[in-house]
């Protein structure tokens, strides 16, 4: 065998084996991409299942103003669901909140008040 046929049979074989290498790269990127496709579709599904089908309670926060005339009984009148005890309970919740040592609340105040609802 000549020097030029060896040189072309080595490069011949190189080729090949570049040929080779390129479908095994192209063989595990495809499968790359089918793993993340369905790891992505499973968690959406995850998420998107819990989301329609919870109807969780959850406590939520809003700053209200005081009306004139209105008290704490009043507020917790509005606000109170059958997560709390009674009003007593809420109320000792909203003075807590607002860092209050008595019922005594002034017209045009802000108090934060919590409330409960379904998501």
């Amino acid at each position: 065998m000549s020097t030029n046929e060896k040189r072309y049979e080595r490069e011949r074989n190189v080729v090949s084996r570049r040929k080779v290498q390129g479908k095994k790269m192209q063989r595990r990127a495809f499968l790359l991409s089918a793993f993340c496709l369905l790891l992505l579709f499973s968690c959406s599904y995850v998420f998107t299942s819990r989301a329609q089908n919870s109807n969780e309670t959850v406590k939520y926060y809003r700053s209200i103003e005081v009306a004139p005339g209105e008290t704490l009984w009043d507020i917790a009148g509005d606000y109170t669901s059958v997560e709390y005890k009674d009003r007593y309970a809420y109320i000792d919740e909203v003075k807590k909140l607002n860092h209050l040592t008595s019922d005594q609340i002034s017209a045009r105040e802000f108090l934060t008040v919590p409330y409960y609802d379904v998501t």
